[in-house]
């Protein structure tokens, strides 16, 4: 699999932790690979099938949407409102990660997998 296309040349990662199986050329992810870093974090489950060329599973793509937001808010509304997109940051920091997370399902042959966009607010 080859995911450059997500990434900007020069991304650093912090670690890349995971748990897998192999077992007759089918590698099962027993806990999701997560590979972690300052600009992203990236965790993909499922299984891949070396012999009959195929991935089936699930990505997330975490993005820093925001640390962004304390910088918009700077901009636009000065020091006071960066104060308070932060204090709401820290008040209700599970639901900005939820908010800036992005999923994707994935599946068909190796060379070429189909990535289709999961819209969590479906589920």
């Amino acid at each position: 699999l080859n995911f450059s296309g997500m990434l900007d040349e020069g991304v650093a990662f912090d670690n890349v932790s995971g748990r897998l199986n192999f077992n007759q050329g089918i590698v099962r992810l027993e806990e999701p690979v997560e590979v972690n870093g300052d600009s992203v974090a990236i965790s993909l489950s499922g299984f891949i099938d070396y012999p009959r060329d195929n991935i089936e599973g699930n990505l997330a793509v975490v993005l820093p949407v925001g640390g962004n937001l304390n910088l918009a808010a700077a901009i636009a509304g000065g020091l006071p409102a960066a104060v308070a997109v932060y204090l709401v940051r820290q008040v209700f920091k599970d639901e900005f990660d939820k908010a800036s997370t992005v999923n994707y399902q994935v599946s068909g042959s190796l060379d070429n997998p189909e990535i289709n966009f999961i819209n969590n607010r479906a589920q």
